[in-house]
């Protein structure tokens, strides 16, 4: 009811928090939330999902992904949900290009079943326009070849980059990157604002 009959008359929405966390829902729900047509949304300024340890099914979350709206602050709680290389890959492929808009960015894949391919894209295809971005990747079978790409290409295109958080613990992630970007994160912090939210 919430999505099908009250979103679509709020005219001047401007954050969208919701939180279904350790929840079981039917596609119907996720229908519904694709149907809010967020997109649309002019004053739309902040867009929080948050589907951690969710039983859903892959494919209405690869569709909910793919509708993701284009604001300044995005956040997208994934850790410990069903998504597998094809639905990142086509995430990091059709939305990530297209977040022109987004200043901060925080996306929690932890505990998923996806691999150092897709990680390694998402890396690559992040908007320009972030400044805050918090990554978690905890509990992922990953290695350096996610970041190499990140780090020798994308790093360097990041100038409005201001704080830079990667969590990834239990991977299999080398300890002298750990420590490069336990470096990354030290010197951005420094100079910038603390996170502003924890998936």
């Amino acid at each position: 009811y919430l999505f099908q009959t009250v979103l679509p008359k709020v005219k001047h929405l401007e954050n969208f928090d919701c939180d279904l966390k350790r929840n079981d829902i039917t596609s119907s729900i996720f229908t519904a939330i694709n149907q809010a047509n967020f997109s649309a949304m002019p004053h739309l300024k902040k867009f929080k999902l948050d589907l951690s340890s969710g039983h859903f099914n892959e494919a209405d979350v690869e569709k909910l992904l793919l509708a993701v709206p284009n604001v300044k602050e995005l956040f997208l709680g994934l850790g410990n949900v069903t998504i597998t290389d094809k639905t990142l890959d086509d995430f990091s492929a059709n939305v990530l290009p297209r977040l022109e808009k987004v200043q901060v960015l925080e996306i929690d894949f932890s505990s998923t079943k996806i691999t150092d391919a897709s990680v390694q894209k998402v890396m690559e295809n992040l908007p320009i326009s972030v400044s805050h971005l918090r990554v978690g990747l905890d509990f992922l079978k990953i290695t350096d070849n996610s970041f190499e790409c990140f780090v020798r290409n994308k790093l360097s295109s990041l100038k409005n980059l201001k704080l830079l958080k990667i969590d990834m613990k239990v991977t299999g992630v080398s300890q002298n990157l750990r420590e490069q970007i336990s470096k990354w994160n030290e010197s951005y912090e420094k100079s910038s604002l603390k996170p502003l939210t924890n998936l």
